[in-house]
């Protein structure tokens, strides 16, 4: 076994990254102009799709997200920082290409969603998918947890022999899934996760 790092110091920055993150106020993308920074964020649902009932519930003044992801800032993979820099806008581009999937989708309107933000400067930066990570944990968002493939980008050259995933299964629209040629889980299965989840939660 290899010899293990700990960290008495490394829970308690998540759980101040969470309640900072907690405490940020949810902002409607119409109203919002483009913003600077790398950093984490999540989507939160108030539509009318019965499936979805409970993933936006609120208990004890805690708002649970519908999604939770991470835009790191380019070059972070080669160890490059580009975070504090004017021209990062990570997370607003993630997020817009999220909202695209939404328009995409034949069932889903982008009025009944709004999210919430938090942009990380360097060092913080090589915390992002620590914290994406905690607030997934924390949350058990359904699109992260139950419902795969939101976050999907478009298949490589070559690759379109992979199923659709499940959230395309259930929103279809987006072009790119709809060339993907292999065996997908049937709507109803999908749903019938969805509605055991809720009964867990």
């Amino acid at each position: 076994m290899a010899p293990v790092f700990r960290s008495s110091s490394f829970a308690g920055v998540l759980q101040e990254a969470g309640r900072f993150f907690a405490n940020i106020q949810t902002r409607d993308k119409k109203a919002v102009i483009r913003f600077a920074g790398a950093g984490v964020y999540a989507l939160y649902y108030y539509g009318n799709n019965i499936l979805y009932s409970n993933s936006v519930s609120i208990e004890g003044g805690i708002e649970y997200p519908i999604y939770i992801g991470k835009a790191v800032p380019p070059g972070s993979r080669r160890g490059v920082d580009a975070s504090d820099s004017d021209t990062c806008f990570a997370l607003w581009q993630r997020l817009n290409q999220h909202y695209r999937s939404i328009d995409s989708a034949e069932n889903l309107n982008r009025d009944d969603f709004r999210f919430k933000a938090m942009a990380m400067l360097h060092p913080e930066t090589d915390l992002i998918s620590a914290v994406e990570s905690y607030l997934i944990r924390e949350y058990c968002p359904l699109w992260n947890s139950v419902v795969d493939g939101f976050g999907n980008h478009t298949p490589g050259e070559g690759r379109f022999d992979q199923a659709k995933s499940d959230w395309d299964v259930i929103h279809p629209g987006r072009k790119f899934a709809e060339k993907c040629r292999g065996k997908h889980n049937s709507e109803e299965s999908i749903r019938e996760k969805i509605m055991s989840w809720r009964m867990t939660i």
